[in-house]
């Protein structure tokens, strides 16, 4: 057998192993395989999906209560997603970088990805996820990505830790998170009882979406925002978007319910808070992101997307928010 040969039968086989074992991972995926990862202490029991590192319950623990929303498909069939390498939507779903075009769909991959666990305790959890030849077809950076839950006390703090990997490269990323919450519905399926604060009351840049959930910032405006009374008619347009601070709290309230959820970010920026419509979901999201969805204007260059974030050659960067829970 030639040296050629021989060198091509073994390159063969590493690539039917590889193949093989992926096929596997997916399946286990599939099938479920995967552990559940729970968080504990008196007040709260948190799960997380471990394939995908997505929460799936909050629930508080003397009274029962879950404050996730479970995915029911009827009307959204996520509890938590994270959204890497971007937030929301491109123009055309597509970008390019260094001259190369790429597509990529709304929120990015990451959500439909298999994590690595890393570690956990019944504090908290780490999970890994890698690049592969399958995410650099649509996304051409060497990446490390981390997500870490920690509970304590009626706290849930989610880091989002970018890693990258590359010696001689830039990279360029959106990530977000998406929780849904529980809320009440009267009779009539409207939101019973439902609103959302924004303290310090104050003035914030808003974000109006376009009617294919984009953001034009010719349109970008300064509202006073304290507390508002969620309507369905408020999600005509998709999410409210607010430029927020490390400082900023947003709190869901479900007085019905007697329920608060308050979410403080760091280095996450945006704020989307968002339900269905006209489709009448019992669930809001609050939405931290380090950016929102393409401009109607935007170049498609990648690199001057707006509000993404750069990171050098080596380095590391970390995005968290924290949501505490309050049920009487």
């Amino acid at each position: 057998m030639s040296l050629y040969m021989h060198a091509f039968l073994i390159i063969a086989v590493l690539l039917i192993r590889r193949y093989t074992r992926e096929k596997r991972t997916l399946t286990r995926a599939r099938k479920g395989a995967f552990p559940m990862v729970t968080l504990s202490n008196q007040y709260l029991a948190v799960s997380i999906k471990a394939d995908s590192a997505e929460l799936t319950s909050i629930k508080d623990q003397a009274s029962g209560h879950e404050f996730l929303w479970q995915a029911d498909p009827t009307f959204w069939n996520r509890h938590a997603p994270v959204l890497f390498p971007i937030v929301s939507r491109l123009v055309d779903n597509t970008y390019t970088y260094q001259g190369t075009h790429y597509e990529l769909s709304r929120h990015g991959f990451a959500r439909d990805m298999v994590f690595d666990l890393v570690s956990a305790d019944d504090s908290h959890a780490r999970y890994q996820l890698s690049a592969s030849e399958a995410t650099k077809a649509n996304y051409p950076f060497d990446f490390d990505f981390f997500i870490e839950y920690t509970l304590a006390d009626h706290a849930v703090t989610v880091t989002y830790e970018v890693h990258n990997k590359a010696t001689d490269q830039e990279m360029y990323y959106t990530v977000g998170g998406h929780p849904a919450f529980n809320v009440s519905l009267d009779q009539n399926q409207a939101f019973d009882q439902v609103d959302y604060q924004v303290e310090p009351a104050g003035q914030y840049d808003l974000y109006p979406l376009t009617v294919d959930g984009f953001i034009d910032l010719d349109q970008v405006h300064s509202v006073e925002v304290s507390d508002h009374v969620i309507t369905r008619e408020d999600f005509k347009n998709d999410a409210h978007v607010y430029k927020v601070d490390d400082q900023t709290k947003v709190i869901l309230n479900d007085n019905k319910a007697n329920v608060t959820v308050t979410m403080q970010t760091k280095d996450m920026p945006y704020v989307g808070i968002w339900s269905t419509y006209p489709a009448d979901a019992p669930f809001v999201c609050l939405e931290p992101w380090t950016a929102p969805a393409d401009d109607i204007h935007a170049s498609g260059d990648f690199t001057e997307k707006f509000a993404v974030s750069k990171l050098a050659a080596g380095a590391t960067a970390q995005h968290a928010y924290t949501l505490t829970f309050n049920k009487n």
